[in-house]
């Protein structure tokens, strides 16, 4: 146990851990619950694929042991790489997807950065994906009733003159006349009496 906070000690202080990644204080990756381990069958390259409707949400890689140099056990739960001394040792991609990978940097030596020994993933259930709202279809303004324009007035037609359309017969003179001859006629007898009591 001694040997195992050493070994973490020692890749704090040399900066083994990356950016981000952490080192865990233990001898193998997890094996259980929702972690799927895989055996190296290549030393450079490990990868899982996730059932349908699931994900891959963390990567745990394991290399060595704390009792040799190059040794590492790293943990990233997003995709990244590993850096020993500045150098990449390890890249993690495919953590968000269904499938996940960690490859070695094959170009550094094995007391650098070790041959993968097995890798563990993480899995998880997708978030279903919302489904966008149906827009509500916009409610009609009712129409702006417009003004009844006003009928312009019927014009009545001219009142024609009271006029008499019978022909005239001569009664219209003939009354005067008459009227006229009656008036003078009486003066006369009027004025033929007057006379005659006078002279009587």
């Amino acid at each position: 146990m001694k040997k195992l906070h050493l070994f973490v000690v020692l890749i704090l202080l040399f900066g083994l851990i990356g950016p981000t990644g952490v080192v865990l204080a233990q001898d193998v990756c997890p094996n259980e619950g929702d972690w799927h381990k895989v055996e190296a069958g290549n030393p450079n390259f490990l990868s899982y694929t996730a059932e349908e409707g699931y994900i891959i949400t963390a990567i745990c890689a394991k290399g060595g042991s704390e009792n040799s140099q190059g040794g590492y056990l790293v943990y990233m739960e997003a995709d990244g790489t590993y850096t020993v001394n500045g150098q990449v040792c390890l890249t993690f991609s495919g953590i968000g997807t269904q499938t996940g990978s960690v490859s070695r940097n094959t170009s550094l030596e094995g007391n650098v950065c070790s041959d993968l020994s097995h890798a563990s993933f993480k899995v998880g259930e997708t978030s279903p994906t919302p489904e966008p709202p149906t827009p509500e279809p916009p409610t009609p303004e009712p129409p702006t009733p417009e003004p009844p324009t006003p009928e312009p007035p019927t014009p009545k037609p001219p009142t024609p003159p009271n006029v008499d359309t019978e022909p005239d017969t001569g009664a219209s003179i003939v009354g005067p006349v008459l009227l006229g001859a009656g008036f003078i006629g009486g003066a006369s007898l009027t004025l033929f009496f007057r006379k005659k009591k006078k002279m009587g």
